[in-house]
């Protein structure tokens, strides 16, 4: 849409009406991040220090990460608070992080050619090759062994 816009602006009235639209764009862009602050800005202090905390517990041992209640009593929060401050920090469920770190570090592993595929997914906390090569393909579009 963005080159219909640019190949009709040397035609006269149409270039006023571009500026518009692109004016209009940015005035959206700018109401979003807005609105961003003031949604993450919910959250007090204290409480997005505790996210943090947690992500780094969820992150310690990602073989045996904690249970979501653990996770929340470790870093001091509810669960509600904990699922929905994670959320609002992150973009991701806790959990659905925690599958988006391992399969990076997955990958980067892969790549760096150290370890061969069952190694990295037992490394990574998945618990069968299966399950791990499933989840790797629908990420990256790949079977993990195809990184080589």
């Amino acid at each position: 849409m963005e080159t219909t816009y640019r190949h009709i602006t040397n035609e006269g009235g149409w270039q006023h009406l571009y500026l518009q639209a692109r004016a209009l764009e940015q005035l959206a862009l700018q109401c979003k991040q807005q609105e961003d602050a003031v949604r993450l800005s919910s959250l007090r202090r204290t409480e997005v220090d505790k996210i943090h905390q947690a992500r780094e517990v969820l992150l310690r041992d990602i073989q045996h990460p904690p249970s979501l209640g653990a996770l929340a009593r470790l870093a001091g929060l509810n669960e509600y608070k904990l699922k929905s401050g994670f959320k609002e920090v992150f973009g991701n469920t806790v959990f659905g992080y925690l599958k988006d770190h391992r399969l990076n570090l997955a990958r980067q592993l892969l790549l760096e050619g150290n370890s061969t595929v069952t190694e990295v997914a037992y490394e990574t906390g998945y618990t069968t090759l299966q399950h791990f090569s499933n989840e790797f393909k629908k990420k990256f579009g790949v079977a993990p062994g195809q990184l080589r």
